[in-house]
């Protein structure tokens, strides 16, 4: 049986690759911690890496249905609200990406707005 050849990962799919592989390391760490093989500091380090993909995950805006279905089932997948419960510094970081930045200046003029295309 051959391995099918898989091109270069597209943004959003290199973001779900690292925040799995960073899930992996946390998940390997916290194992090696708990028979007292690391410190637990280097166990508690691997989470920034982790929480920063997350935040990016949050943060992407997929330029493409494939990957705007990628980016919603996989942060689906991941019950963000158990991830970032009791976390004030993550979760202000999750809702900020997902929101986006609060805008700058007045309130754009309704006159401005581009009317829907017919279909």
């Amino acid at each position: 049986m051959s391995a099918a050849k898989i091109g270069p990962l597209s943004a959003m799919s290199s973001l779900i690759a690292a925040h799995i592989n960073a899930t992996a390391e946390h998940e390997r760490l916290f194992r090696l911690q708990d028979w007292h093989l690391v410190a637990q500091t280097i166990e508690t380090a691997a989470l920034d890496p982790l929480d920063d993909v997350l935040v990016a995950l949050c943060a992407a805006r997929p330029t493409t249905p494939r990957e705007q279905w990628l980016r919603q089932k996989y942060l689906a997948s991941l019950k963000i609200a158990d991830k970032i419960n009791g976390c004030r510094g993550l979760t202000e970081s999750v809702l900020e990406a997902l929101i986006g930045p609060e805008p700058a200046g007045p309130i754009p003029d309704a006159s401005e707005e581009v009317a829907p295309c017919a279909s």
